[in-house]
């Protein structure tokens, strides 16, 4: 899933942006891993990795909880893809359930 953040500045600013996850996160904290919603009808075992779309081919995983800092100068817009993940220490043949995955991310922005 593909979801974007548009940043306007009418003045050119410097901008500190950080993602962190709303669910605990039961697989420790990977590299752009958030955490999923979990009980009666929710899927077992999954996670969700969210990605920075740099550009067509190139996406890069986020630091969820850390901040990122950029410069504004009128607008910039940042593009995010939320995939499905698995972690490696998960059994995919006995250990994950069918259900909805569903994860929360909020985002702090902060004027430098």
């Amino acid at each position: 899933k593909e979801f974007m953040l548009t940043i306007n500045c009418p003045v050119q600013e410097r901008i500190s942006l950080t993602l962190t996850s709303l669910a605990s996160l039961p697989f420790g904290s990977g590299t752009g891993v958030i955490g999923v919603e979990s009980g009666d009808g929710y899927a077992k075992n999954f996670a969700i990795k969210i990605y920075e779309k740099k550009s067509t081919y190139v996406s890069t995983a986020v630091s969820i909880g850390k901040a990122s800092e950029f410069n504004v100068l009128n607008t910039v817009a940042k593009t995010y893809q939320a995939q499905i993940y698995i972690p490696s220490g998960i059994d995919r043949k006995t250990s994950l359930s069918a259900g909805s995955i569903v994860g929360a991310i909020q985002y702090t922005m902060v004027i430098l």
